[in-house]
């Protein structure tokens, strides 16, 4: 009947967490804020419309400023198009390094690119291991049915 959205760093991490005697490695990154920010909306039978119920839109940290925007993850997406590019530059020997180099200044700048090279070596491998991928089940596949004509024919 109703629904409510938080900020992604509402509340706080639990101190079990942070204060460990036996902790090994440091603890990741604090990410929670405390922050408030909070949308509700409940659904109202007599009116058949949903009311908001709660709206605090105050976050208690900064928010990004609009030349951090682009870098944000929300933001950052590959597209086919970038990712062909790379894929026939690869072909040509050429690095993804040299690409994304490529790509940045093609676009007139890193605030122009969607994405960060850390994306595209990702995307690449993601692209590389489903060729593969598709290569081994094919491999399988033929491999089983040789090997299935040859106990044929022992028999």
């Amino acid at each position: 009947m109703g629904r409510q959205w938080v900020c992604s760093k509402e509340g706080s991490r639990s101190k079990k967490w942070t204060n460990k005697d036996d902790m090994i490695c440091t603890p990741r990154k604090e990410t929670r804020e405390n922050c408030h920010a909070t949308f509700a909306v409940k659904y109202c039978l007599k009116q058949n419309t949903y009311i908001v119920t709660k709206f605090v839109k105050e976050h208690s940290y900064r928010l990004a400023n609009s030349c951090e925007v682009p870098f944000l993850r929300s933001h950052r997406c590959v597209t086919e198009s970038d990712i062909a590019q790379s894929i026939f530059m690869r072909k040509a020997s050429i690095k993804t390094s040299r690409t994304y180099d490529y790509m940045v200044d093609q676009a007139g700048g890193y605030m122009k690119v969607r994405f960060t090279s850390k994306d595209l070596y990702n995307m690449m491998d993601f692209k590389h291991r489903q060729v593969v991928l598709d290569g081994d089940a094919q491999a399988a596949i033929s491999y089983m049915n040789a090997k299935a004509i040859a106990d044929s024919d022992f028999f």
